[in-house]
């Protein structure tokens, strides 16, 4: 999964947080958490 990829990376580089990236990708930030944590592929979910 390239988003997924994209995410752990642009996490990794600093400057953005996960709240911020869930935004940009239509996710959660708790979905954020478990894919930067490699507990899960990135699959679009309902932000709140």
């Amino acid at each position: 999964m390239q988003q997924a990829r994209e995410i752990r990376e642009r996490y990794a580089l600093g400057g953005i947080s996960q709240a911020a990236l869930a935004g940009e990708y239509g996710v959660t930030q708790t979905a954020v958490s478990s894919i930067v944590l490699y507990r899960r592929r990135l699959e679009p979910e309902p932000a709140r």
